[in-house]
């Protein structure tokens, strides 16, 4: 006999039962994106394509168009919050634009202040993980030398052990082509010891 189990329906609460936290994603671009749509910010969440229900706000998708904000006419100090965002994002890293972005970083704007600070941190940790990589790169390198120095030394044992057998078959009176045949060596060589 199949034991039956009973089974919830499956809605929002249970799926999340408020063990999730909510998740945001925020997409900044610097261009446009959907030019058919008016808004410059755009929000989406998941929901079902039949019946058009929200299954739950608690994952969504933000996208900012910067491209869709003309602060290009304006001044520094004439734009709203998110025209300054667009404006430094649009402007920073142009080595002709710096003072511009001074100006920017001039207005007070929180927004502006931490999106420069974190951009700085990712600079640096560009320099870091360069730094890092150089680093690896040399104990890489370090690690070939010595394997290959160490292959090489094999090799002169190696071909050292096989003189001095010739040598010993030389001394027992043996020919230079039986002794060249055994070691490997050339008869020049053989002749040379």
């Amino acid at each position: 006999m199949k034991k039956k189990i009973h089974r919830e329906p499956l809605t929002s609460d249970v799926i999340f039962n408020g063990k999730l936290k909510k998740s945001i994603v925020i997409v900044i671009l610097r261009d446009t994106y959907f030019p058919e749509s008016e808004p410059p910010h755009s929000c989406f969440m998941l929901k079902s394509r039949e019946t058009g229900k929200i299954l739950s706000e608690m994952m969504q998708l933000h996208i900012l168009e910067l491209g869709k904000y003309q602060w290009e006419e304006k001044e520094a100090e004439e734009l709203n919050p998110l025209e300054v965002l667009s404006a430094y994002m649009s402007c920073s890293g142009d080595p002709e634009r710096e003072a511009y972005v001074e100006r920017l970083l001039g207005t007070g704007d929180e927004v502006i202040a931490m999106a420069d600070k974190e951009l700085k941190k990712v600079s640096e940790d560009g320099r870091l993980s360069a730094y890092r990589m150089s680093k690896e790169m040399y104990q890489i390198d370090q690690a070939i030398r010595m394997r290959t120095a160490k292959e090489q030394g094999i090799e002169q044992g190696r071909i050292k052990g096989r003189i001095e057998v010739a040598k010993k078959m030389k001394a027992r009176g043996m020919s230079v082509e039986e002794i060249a045949e055994l070691t490997g060596l050339s008869p020049q060589e053989i002749e040379n010891l």
